[in-house]
Protein backbone atom coordinates (compact mmCIF):
# COMPACT_ATOMS: atom_id res chain seq x y z
CA UNK A 1 0.00 0.00 0.00
CA UNK A 2 1.25 3.48 -0.89
CA UNK A 3 1.11 5.98 1.95
CA UNK A 4 -0.81 9.23 1.53
CA UNK A 5 2.01 11.71 2.05
CA UNK A 6 1.57 15.27 3.26
CA UNK A 7 3.97 18.15 3.69
CA UNK A 8 7.48 17.43 5.01
CA UNK A 9 7.09 13.85 3.82
CA UNK A 10 4.93 13.02 6.85
CA UNK A 11 2.04 10.61 6.11
CA UNK A 12 -1.34 12.31 6.44
CA UNK A 13 -2.47 9.85 9.10
CA UNK A 14 0.23 11.20 11.45
CA UNK A 15 -0.22 14.88 10.65
CA UNK A 16 -2.39 15.83 13.64
CA UNK A 17 0.01 14.18 16.07
CA UNK A 18 3.02 15.86 14.44
CA UNK A 19 1.29 19.24 14.66
CA UNK A 20 0.82 18.74 18.42
CA UNK A 21 4.49 17.79 18.76
CA UNK A 22 5.46 20.91 16.82
CA UNK A 23 3.42 23.11 19.18
CA UNK A 24 5.06 21.47 22.21
CA UNK A 25 8.47 22.05 20.64
CA UNK A 26 7.77 25.73 20.06
CA UNK A 27 6.46 26.07 23.62
CA UNK A 28 9.90 24.95 24.85
CA UNK A 29 11.41 28.12 23.43
CA UNK A 30 14.63 28.97 21.64
CA UNK A 31 16.96 26.10 20.88
CA UNK A 32 14.30 23.37 20.91
CA UNK A 33 13.98 21.26 17.76
CA UNK A 34 11.65 18.51 16.60
CA UNK A 35 13.39 15.60 14.84
CA UNK A 36 12.02 12.80 12.72
CA UNK A 37 13.98 9.76 13.91
CA UNK A 38 13.95 5.98 13.62
CA UNK A 39 13.27 4.20 10.35
CA UNK A 40 11.54 7.23 8.82
CA UNK A 41 14.40 9.54 9.75
CA UNK A 42 16.96 7.15 8.28
CA UNK A 43 14.96 6.43 5.14
CA UNK A 44 14.55 2.75 6.05
CA UNK A 45 10.78 2.85 6.45
CA UNK A 46 7.89 1.26 4.62
CA UNK A 47 4.14 1.71 4.93
CA UNK A 48 4.08 -0.38 8.14
CA UNK A 49 6.57 1.83 9.98
CA UNK A 50 5.52 3.79 13.03
CA UNK A 51 6.32 7.48 13.53
CA UNK A 52 9.09 8.25 15.98
CA UNK A 53 9.95 11.84 16.94
CA UNK A 54 12.44 13.42 19.30
CA UNK A 55 12.17 16.84 20.88
CA UNK A 56 15.64 18.10 21.79
CA UNK A 57 15.65 21.09 24.10
CA UNK A 58 16.37 22.31 27.64
CA UNK A 59 14.99 20.39 30.59
CA UNK A 60 14.61 23.62 32.59
CA UNK A 61 11.65 24.49 30.35
CA UNK A 62 9.66 21.34 31.10
CA UNK A 63 6.42 21.50 33.08
CA UNK A 64 6.62 20.23 36.69
CA UNK A 65 5.02 16.91 35.74
CA UNK A 66 7.37 16.51 32.77
CA UNK A 67 10.36 17.42 34.94
CA UNK A 68 9.43 14.67 37.42
CA UNK A 69 9.14 12.13 34.61
CA UNK A 70 12.46 13.25 33.16
CA UNK A 71 14.16 13.04 36.53
CA UNK A 72 12.88 9.49 36.96
CA UNK A 73 13.36 8.06 33.46
CA UNK A 74 15.77 10.38 31.65
CA UNK A 75 13.13 11.24 29.07
CA UNK A 76 9.60 12.53 28.59
CA UNK A 77 7.51 10.20 26.44
CA UNK A 78 4.18 10.94 24.74
CA UNK A 79 2.29 8.41 22.62
CA UNK A 80 -0.70 8.95 20.33
CA UNK A 81 -2.42 6.11 22.17
CA UNK A 82 -1.88 3.27 19.72
CA UNK A 83 1.94 2.89 19.84
CA UNK A 84 2.09 3.96 16.19
CA UNK A 85 3.17 7.57 16.77
CA UNK A 86 5.13 9.01 19.68
CA UNK A 87 7.60 11.69 20.67
CA UNK A 88 10.36 11.61 23.25
CA UNK A 89 11.96 14.65 24.85
CA UNK A 90 15.70 14.66 25.59
CA UNK A 91 17.74 17.44 27.13
CA UNK A 92 20.41 18.52 24.63
CA UNK A 93 23.22 18.59 27.21
CA UNK A 94 22.29 15.11 28.48
CA UNK A 95 22.29 13.77 24.92
CA UNK A 96 25.72 15.25 24.32
CA UNK A 97 27.03 13.51 27.45
CA UNK A 98 25.62 10.19 26.23
CA UNK A 99 27.25 10.67 22.83
CA UNK A 100 30.62 11.40 24.45
CA UNK A 101 30.20 8.21 26.49
CA UNK A 102 29.79 6.20 23.28
CA UNK A 103 26.07 5.39 23.27
CA UNK A 104 26.16 3.94 19.75
CA UNK A 105 22.48 3.27 19.07
CA UNK A 106 21.24 6.62 20.32
CA UNK A 107 23.97 8.52 18.50
CA UNK A 108 23.20 6.68 15.24
CA UNK A 109 19.53 7.55 15.65
CA UNK A 110 20.41 11.21 16.15
CA UNK A 111 22.83 11.38 13.21
CA UNK A 112 20.24 9.78 10.94
CA UNK A 113 17.40 12.08 11.95
CA UNK A 114 15.78 14.99 10.13
CA UNK A 115 14.78 18.29 11.72
CA UNK A 116 11.18 19.17 10.87
CA UNK A 117 10.40 22.06 13.25
CA UNK A 118 11.92 24.45 15.73
CA UNK A 119 15.43 25.86 15.93
CA UNK A 120 17.85 23.31 14.51
CA UNK A 121 21.05 25.38 14.91
CA UNK A 122 22.10 23.52 18.07
CA UNK A 123 21.17 20.19 16.52
CA UNK A 124 23.29 21.02 13.46
CA UNK A 125 26.24 21.91 15.68
CA UNK A 126 25.86 18.61 17.56
CA UNK A 127 25.79 16.71 14.27
CA UNK A 128 29.14 18.25 13.37
CA UNK A 129 30.65 17.61 16.80
CA UNK A 130 29.60 13.95 16.97
CA UNK A 131 29.68 12.95 13.30
CA UNK A 132 32.63 10.62 13.90
CA UNK A 133 34.07 8.99 16.98
CA UNK A 134 37.59 10.05 17.97
CA UNK A 135 39.98 7.33 16.74
CA UNK A 136 40.79 5.99 20.25
CA UNK A 137 37.08 5.52 21.01
CA UNK A 138 36.37 3.66 17.78
CA UNK A 139 39.57 1.61 18.14
CA UNK A 140 38.60 0.42 21.63
CA UNK A 141 35.19 -0.69 20.38
CA UNK A 142 36.67 -2.44 17.33
CA UNK A 143 39.24 -4.21 19.49
CA UNK A 144 36.56 -5.47 21.85
CA UNK A 145 34.34 -6.71 19.01
CA UNK A 146 37.19 -8.54 17.29
CA UNK A 147 38.13 -10.11 20.60
CA UNK A 148 34.56 -11.20 21.23
CA UNK A 149 34.29 -12.83 17.82
CA UNK A 150 37.53 -14.75 18.35
CA UNK A 151 36.55 -15.73 21.89
CA UNK A 152 33.22 -17.31 20.92
CA UNK A 153 33.78 -18.67 17.41
CA UNK A 154 34.91 -22.07 18.70
CA UNK A 155 31.32 -22.71 19.77
CA UNK A 156 30.29 -22.83 16.09
CA UNK A 157 31.20 -26.53 16.25
CA UNK A 158 28.84 -27.33 19.13
CA UNK A 159 26.06 -28.56 16.85
CA UNK A 160 28.24 -31.57 16.02
CA UNK A 161 28.13 -32.34 19.75
CA UNK A 162 24.37 -32.36 19.80
CA UNK A 163 23.92 -28.68 20.69
CA UNK A 164 22.67 -26.90 17.55
CA UNK A 165 20.99 -24.12 19.56
CA UNK A 166 24.36 -22.87 20.81
CA UNK A 167 25.83 -22.88 17.32
CA UNK A 168 22.88 -20.90 15.94
CA UNK A 169 23.07 -18.38 18.81
CA UNK A 170 26.82 -17.91 18.41
CA UNK A 171 26.49 -17.50 14.62
CA UNK A 172 23.97 -14.71 15.21
CA UNK A 173 26.24 -13.04 17.77
CA UNK A 174 29.21 -13.15 15.41
CA UNK A 175 27.10 -11.66 12.62
CA UNK A 176 26.05 -8.79 14.87
CA UNK A 177 29.64 -8.15 15.95
CA UNK A 178 30.81 -8.05 12.34
CA UNK A 179 28.00 -5.68 11.33
CA UNK A 180 28.93 -3.35 14.19
CA UNK A 181 32.58 -3.46 13.13
CA UNK A 182 31.56 -2.36 9.63
CA UNK A 183 30.07 0.83 11.08
CA UNK A 184 32.85 1.49 13.56
CA UNK A 185 35.56 0.96 10.94
CA UNK A 186 34.50 4.35 9.54
CA UNK A 187 34.38 5.78 13.09
CA UNK A 188 30.61 5.85 12.97
CA UNK A 189 28.18 4.47 15.56
CA UNK A 190 26.02 1.45 14.90
CA UNK A 191 22.21 1.37 15.13
CA UNK A 192 19.77 -0.80 17.03
CA UNK A 193 19.73 -4.41 15.84
CA UNK A 194 16.66 -3.98 13.61
CA UNK A 195 18.63 -1.64 11.33
CA UNK A 196 22.10 -3.06 11.87
CA UNK A 197 22.47 -5.27 8.79
CA UNK A 198 21.26 -2.54 6.44
CA UNK A 199 23.46 0.17 7.98
CA UNK A 200 26.49 -2.12 7.83
CA UNK A 201 25.86 -2.94 4.17
CA UNK A 202 26.20 0.77 3.32
CA UNK A 203 29.79 0.95 4.60
CA UNK A 204 33.04 0.19 2.80
CA UNK A 205 33.78 -2.80 5.03
CA UNK A 206 30.20 -3.95 4.62
CA UNK A 207 30.50 -4.02 0.86
CA UNK A 208 33.16 -6.71 1.30
CA UNK A 209 31.56 -8.72 4.10
CA UNK A 210 27.81 -8.29 4.17
CA UNK A 211 26.95 -10.62 1.30
CA UNK A 212 28.76 -13.42 3.15
CA UNK A 213 27.09 -12.55 6.44
CA UNK A 214 23.69 -12.51 4.72
CA UNK A 215 24.33 -15.98 3.29
CA UNK A 216 25.35 -17.22 6.72
CA UNK A 217 22.18 -15.92 8.35
CA UNK A 218 19.75 -17.01 5.63
CA UNK A 219 21.23 -20.53 5.56
CA UNK A 220 21.40 -20.99 9.33
CA UNK A 221 18.79 -23.75 9.08
CA UNK A 222 21.48 -26.06 7.70
CA UNK A 223 22.90 -26.37 11.20
CA UNK A 224 19.72 -28.16 12.32
CA UNK A 225 18.72 -29.79 9.02
CA UNK A 226 22.13 -31.34 8.23
CA UNK A 227 23.52 -32.64 11.54
CA UNK A 228 25.67 -35.45 10.12
CA UNK A 229 28.45 -33.43 8.50
CA UNK A 230 32.06 -34.53 8.56
CA UNK A 231 33.22 -31.13 9.79
CA UNK A 232 31.31 -28.11 11.06
CA UNK A 233 32.84 -26.07 8.24
CA UNK A 234 30.57 -27.87 5.77
CA UNK A 235 27.71 -25.71 7.06
CA UNK A 236 27.30 -22.55 5.01
CA UNK A 237 26.92 -20.28 8.07
CA UNK A 238 30.16 -21.50 9.63
CA UNK A 239 32.09 -21.37 6.38
CA UNK A 240 30.92 -17.85 5.51
CA UNK A 241 31.40 -16.40 9.00
CA UNK A 242 34.88 -17.85 9.37
CA UNK A 243 35.78 -16.36 5.99
CA UNK A 244 34.59 -12.95 7.23
CA UNK A 245 36.60 -13.28 10.44
CA UNK A 246 39.72 -14.10 8.44
CA UNK A 247 39.15 -11.21 6.03
CA UNK A 248 38.28 -8.53 8.62
CA UNK A 249 41.85 -7.59 9.71
CA UNK A 250 43.03 -6.91 6.17
CA UNK A 251 39.96 -4.75 5.47
CA UNK A 252 40.56 -2.76 8.63
CA UNK A 253 44.17 -2.15 7.58
CA UNK A 254 42.98 -0.92 4.18
CA UNK A 255 40.72 1.53 6.00
CA UNK A 256 43.65 2.95 7.95
CA UNK A 257 43.59 0.89 11.14
CA UNK A 258 47.12 -0.26 11.91
CA UNK A 259 46.70 -1.79 15.34
CA UNK A 260 48.94 -4.44 16.89
CA UNK A 261 45.94 -6.58 17.83
CA UNK A 262 45.16 -7.13 14.14
CA UNK A 263 48.28 -9.32 13.98
CA UNK A 264 48.34 -10.49 17.60
CA UNK A 265 44.72 -10.71 18.79
CA UNK A 266 45.53 -11.72 22.38
CA UNK A 267 44.92 -8.17 23.72
CA UNK A 268 41.61 -8.03 21.87
CA UNK A 269 40.44 -11.33 23.34
CA UNK A 270 41.56 -10.20 26.79
CA UNK A 271 39.59 -6.96 26.43
CA UNK A 272 36.45 -8.86 25.44
CA UNK A 273 36.82 -11.29 28.34
CA UNK A 274 37.40 -8.49 30.86
CA UNK A 275 34.01 -6.81 30.56
CA UNK A 276 31.40 -5.21 28.30
CA UNK A 277 32.19 -3.23 25.17
CA UNK A 278 33.43 0.29 25.96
Amino acid sequence: MTEDMGRDGIPVEFRAFVDRAMRRTLDLGAGAALLLVGSRGAGYHDDTSDLDLWIVGDRERLTPDEAREYGSTGQVFADRGDYEAHWTFYDAADLADQFRAGHDERLWTFLNSRAIAGDDARVAAMRCEFARYPPPVAEAKLRWLMGRVLAVKGALRHARRGDPATTVAVAAEIAQCLWKMCCLAERGPFPYSKWLARAASETRMGRSLCARIDRAMTQVGEIVALPDVTTHREWTPVRELEACIEQAPSILRELGWDEEWLDNPTPAIAAAMAGPMP
